[in-house]
C-alpha cells in the first residue's frame, strides 16, 4: 500500500484500486445482502456475488444472440431501474459496459430523460 503525499490516508495502487472498484477482496467482511433503507446503495457482497456470475463482463445480449463481452467501463446496472422500484439484488442487477448501460436507461427511461443527464453530449447517436 502506498501512502498519499499529503498525508491523508493511504494512496492505493492501481490493482488495489481496480479490486476496491469491483468489491474483490480475499476476506470479505460478513454483511447482509440486502440494503436496508437506501435502495440506491448496493452492498458489496451483492456486487462481489454479481461480478462472479457474470464474470467481469458486459452481459448485454447481441443480436446474434451472443453477450457483449466487453471488459471495459463495466457498470453495476439494475435490470429495474431504481426509479421504477428495482431493488439491489442479485437477481435485479448485472453488468453492462457503459455504451449498453446508457442504450439500456434510454430505451427504458427515454432518450429526452436521459439527455438531462449527460453534459455536452449530442442525443443522437448510432446504436448499431
Amino acid at each position: 500500500m502506498l501512502f498519499s503525499l499529503d498525508g491523508f490516508g493511504p494512496r492505493l495502487s492501481p490493482r488495489e484500486r481496480d479490486r476496491k472498484r469491483k468489491a474483490l477482496t480475499d476476506r470479505p467482511r460478513p454483511q447482509s445482502v440486502t440494503s436496508g433503507e437506501n435502495d440506491r446503495y448496493v452492498p458489496t457482497a451483492v456486487k462481489r456475488a454479481v461480478w462472479e456470475r457474470d464474470q467481469g463482463r458486459c452481459t448485454w445480449p447481441m443480436g446474434d444472440g451472443e453477450m457483449c463481452g466487453s471488459t471495459h467501463r463495466l457498470e453495476f446496472d439494475r435490470d429495474l431501474e431504481v426509479a421504477l422500484g428495482g431493488k439491489p439484488t442479485i437477481e435485479n442487477i448485472r453488468l453492462l459496459c457503459k455504451s449498453h448501460n446508457l442504450m439500456k436507461a434510454e430505451q427504458h427511461l427515454g432518450r429526452t430523460l436521459m439527455a438531462k443527464f449527460r453534459k455536452d453530449r449530442p442525443t443522437e447517436r448510432d446504436t448499431s
